[in-house]
């Protein structure tokens, strides 16, 4: 391309971009003029209120029975899963150059 294309070019992605930019912007600044509290939002808001004591009121009134973790059946439960291997975590000087740090699996470490 010539150079008259590429100023064209680049002078109309200029415009195009403070175009966009005055628009989001006057969008924005809309949206903060409106009044905050209409009508169908504090309707909304009662209404999921509502809901939410609704909810709570349910849940403070559920009882979990909780004497199964006491049962003998419960407490004979083994775990058959192994312990995790050790294995590295991190560098050992996060602030060191790259090229410095001793590589991950030279230095195993256990998380506890």
């Amino acid at each position: 391309m010539n150079k008259t294309t590429t100023n064209i070019i680049v002078l109309l992605g200029i415009i195009a971009t403070i175009f966009a930019g005055y628009f989001l912007f006057t969008q924005n600044s809309n949206s903060l003029l409106a009044p905050a509290t209409s009508a169908q939002q504090l309707e909304r808001l009662t209404t999921s209120s509502q809901l939410f004591v609704e909810r709570s009121r349910t849940l403070s009134q559920t009882d979990m029975d909780t004497s199964i973790f006491q049962s003998p059946v419960f407490n004979a439960l083994k775990s058959f899963s192994p312990p995790p291997d050790e294995f590295a975590v991190g560098r050992t000087n996060p602030f060191a150059p790259v090229s410095a740090v001793t590589p991950l699996g030279s230095q195993p470490t256990s998380v506890q």
